[in-house]
């Protein structure tokens, strides 16, 4: 209830830093009241959340997209400032290219910042990062060509011990999909679905 309470405090700090207004170009009208401007602290408060919700048992599955996939959050990297998707298209500029590396870094770095979260949660025998599964990626591999092929995918936390953490493990075999893995992590929690969604087929091998 502690923990509650402090990002319910967060939350009110928040909204007094913003003035309750988003604002910029491609955010369709006027927003919400209460979502912070400043990126980080709005991520770090929803990543708060979701630990929190995980640990109260509220809820045992959440989603988080700090940015939709044409996103117009700003980066300024050495004086060079691009909209996310404006440098995901660096087309050989190298301004562009190194406020995306930026911004996949930072993106990292939020990421990084939910699992240390989760960690320091104990849960049974170990701590709540030990039984989750928390799956990392964006919809698209290479952002610059549109192609979605070799997309890189992150998985952190153990699954209840049902895998083996700290590997880079390599697709071996063209034509799998990634519902072929949404598969594998719903039979990670003993979930026997054979189809997630129209590519999902099968599961996936080598992860145990």
């Amino acid at each position: 209830l502690t923990g509650v309470r402090e990002i319910e405090a967060s939350i009110t700090r928040a909204e007094q830093l913003s003035g309750g207004s988003l604002g910029g170009a491609g955010c369709g009208g006027a927003a919400p009241k209460g979502i912070p401007m400043d990126q980080e602290m709005r991520g770090r408060l929803m990543s708060d959340m979701i630990a929190r919700g995980f640990q109260c048992d509220g809820t045992r599955v959440a989603t988080m997209m700090l940015g939709r996939g044409v996103s117009p959050m700003k980066f300024t990297v050495d004086g060079a400032t691009f909209g996310h998707h404006d440098a995901s298209h660096w087309s050989g500029d190298d301004a562009k290219r190194k406020v995306k590396d930026f911004v996949d870094r930072w993106l990292v770095a939020q990421l990084a910042y939910l699992l240390e979260a989760m960690k320091k949660i104990p849960e049974s025998n170990g701590t709540l990062l030990d039984h989750v599964v928390v799956y990392a990626s964006s919809e698209i591999a290479d952002p610059n060509l549109h192609d979605q092929k070799a997309l890189p995918v992150l998985l952190a936390g153990g699954a209840g011990g049902a895998w083996t953490s700290g590997r880079h493990v390599k697709g071996a075999v063209t034509g799998r999909q990634t519902g072929d893995l949404f598969i594998t992590i719903l039979q990670a929690f003993g979930i026997d679905r054979a189809q997630f969604g129209d590519f999902g087929t099968k599961p996936l091998g080598g992860l145990s």
